[in-house]
């Protein structure tokens, strides 16, 4: 998606899959996930949870059904082969297809065990999934899974799914065809039908003209009586049609009423929320954080997060030790969307999270932060120094991909503080070197069918940290600390600076330590220092006959012709 611009003027792009968030009337456009490939629908259920269903077919061919949270990274394309430990993961893996339409059952006139159920249409498995799904810790995962068609003919090539208005069928739209790019006029459109008794309960008279946006007749107290409708559709309208009319009060009465169906309270507090913001309510929502109901914590979490309410902060931390991992994922991901930095030491102890989706929504929370105080990555940084390894690591995360100059004065001052132990001294060098350059601006060209298959953009643009990057790791060569050392020889090869060479080929000359000076060859190979050939040449003709320094020598001289010529000439020499 690239040049989208939303209509307060704000623009985002975004290179790959992903999915854009933005309010009904076109502002506060936003990327909400990334790393998937091929979305072609989502399904949203009563909770406003949201899946999706897309297929990664290079290398393992996976169909991967996946809850999508707030500010998730699912991997593709460079990042889920291997899977990288800081990415989110799909709940499920339905093997070859393309994955095509998508939506949650929030009705209620099939029977009760439908309820929050997923449908996929599969174009390639020529089939209609049922899946079911439930809570476990921060996400989902799934119960079963039910193939609808028995059989289905070679033509039958499922795209977009939509529910009927009697909520009994489902609407299937069918290419017709393989898709073999043939001249062919195709398509069907297919109702899928529940032939078993309706459990629906009845609609309100004012439905119908509501929803189409017709002049109707409801009372207030009506309109709030729709609020505990069994029917999602019904909820939903009922809960516009209270905003428009600020409706605060009967509003506010329902969301503190404890005895009131769960789904009421959650549309209560999101019709509260379209009254200014919610502003009129903050009392109530922030009282609903403390609520018996889980179901009404995460909501009223959610709310606050978007709406970042300062005030809420507090009352977020203190859930970030919830039992509940689901309450912790909101709860971090609330207090990364208000921004304050008072959360951070708190961000970094739930690094220890044991919950996937609530640990990566703490390191996510912690990035957030930074980027909109940048004072705080010297206190987020300090994680570095942490005893606990998750917490160490889970810093790393939060300062993936960051180009923040108050980041590298950050971690700079914590490489070159010979006070801090080894290890951390190592992990702000590794941390800073990864951010060595840039990958080149996108401007919305075409990136192939298949990414993957292609290596990543390089980072090859220098930024305002880049200089300072450079110095500091050719400084640490000299360092007496061997991991230190060994970090910015690492740091060096990566950034492949070039004028890292001669500190380079002296470091191999006094390093005793074979896997060091292994890493040390590979860099120089990389930098296609010509002025190693007589060194890769030693290597090769010398008594040091080490299989792994024999394969890096073989390496280096192999990486460029200027390079190869030299050292043959040095290799011939040595023999003499």
């Amino acid at each position: 998606m690239y040049g989208a611009v939303g209509r307060d003027g704000k623009r985002v792009d975004m290179r790959g899959g992903g999915l854009l968030r933005l309010r009904p009337d076109g502002t506060a456009l936003e990327i909400f996930s990334t790393g998937t490939r091929n979305i072609l629908d989502v399904a949203v259920n009563a909770e406003d949870e949201i899946f999706t269903y897309d297929n990664t077919d290079e290398q393992q061919w996976m169909g991967r059904l996946t809850h999508m949270v707030d500010g998730g990274f699912y991997g593709y394309p460079y990042d889920f082969i291997p899977r990288r430990p800081y990415t989110l993961w799909m709940m499920a893996d339905y093997g070859g297809g393309a994955a095509t339409g998508a939506l949650a059952y929030n009705e209620d006139a099939l029977p009760r065990e439908y309820q929050g159920d997923l449908f996929l249409a599969d174009f390639g498995k020529r089939q209609l999934l049922r899946v079911r799904v439930a809570r476990q810790g921060g996400s989902y995962q799934t119960v079963s899974r039910e193939d609808l068609f028995v059989d289905p003919p070679e033509d039958f090539r499922p795209v977009g799914i939509a529910l009927a208005p009697d909520g009994l069928s489902l609407y299937l739209c069918d290419w017709n065809h393989r898709d073999t790019k043939e001249d062919v006029s195709v398509g069907r459109l297919w109702k899928l039908t529940y032939t078993g008794v309706s459990h629906a309960a009845a609609k309100p008279a004012w439905f119908l003209p509501a929803a189409l946006g017709r002049p109707f007749q409801a009372a207030t107290s009506e309109l709030i009586a729709g609020l505990a409708h069994p029917a999602q559709s019904v909820r939903l309208m009922a809960q516009r049609r209270l905003a428009e009319r600020r409706a605060t009060r009967p509003l506010l009465a329902v969301l503190r009423d404890r005895a009131a169906p769960s789904a009421a309270r959650w549309h209560a507090l999101w019709a509260l929320d379209a009254v200014d913001a919610g502003k009129p309510a903050r009392e109530a929502v922030l009282s609903a954080v403390r609520d018996g109901d889980p179901s009404v914590r995460r909501q009223a979490i959610r709310q606050l997060g978007t709406r970042r309410v300062d005030q809420a902060a507090p009352l977020l931390i203190a859930l970030l030790e919830d039992v509940d991992a689901s309450i912790r994922l909101q709860a971090a991901t609330a207090l990364g969307r208000i921004g304050n930095p008072g959360a951070v030491p708190a961000l970094v102890r739930a690094l220890q999270d044991a919950d996937l989706f609530a640990r990566y929504a703490a390191f996510t929370a912690l990035n957030r932060i930074g980027r909109r105080h940048p004072g705080a990555w010297k206190t987020i940084a300090r994680g570095l120094a942490s005893d606990q390894s998750a917490v160490r690591e889970g810093v790393t995360f939060a300062l993936r991909e960051t180009y923040d100059p108050a980041l590298v004065d950050a971690l700079a001052r914590m490489a070159q503080d010979l006070s801090h132990p080894e290890p951390t001294r190592e992990a702000a060098l590794r941390s800073l070197a990864s951010l060595h350059r840039q990958t080149p601006e996108w401007k919305g060209e075409w990136w192939a069918y298949h990414p993957v298959n292609a290596a990543p953009p390089a980072k090859s643009v220098a930024w305002a940290g880049t200089r300072r990057i450079l110095e500091i790791l050719r400084g640490g060569l000299d360092d007496t600390r061997p991991a230190v050392r060994l970090a910015c020889v690492e740091g060096v090869r990566e950034a492949r600076d070039t004028q890292a060479a001669p500190k380079l080929r002296a470091l191999f000359a006094s390093e005793s330590d074979p896997n060091a000076r292994r890493l040390i060859l590979s860099a120089l190979g990389m930098l296609e220092d010509r002025d190693s050939a007589p060194l890769v040449a030693g290597v090769l003709a010398g008594a040091d006959r080490s299989k792994d320094l024999l394969a890096e020598a073989i390496a280096a001289s192999s990486r460029s012709p200027p390079t190869r010529r030299s050292w043959r000439k040095h290799s011939r020499e040595w023999a003499t």
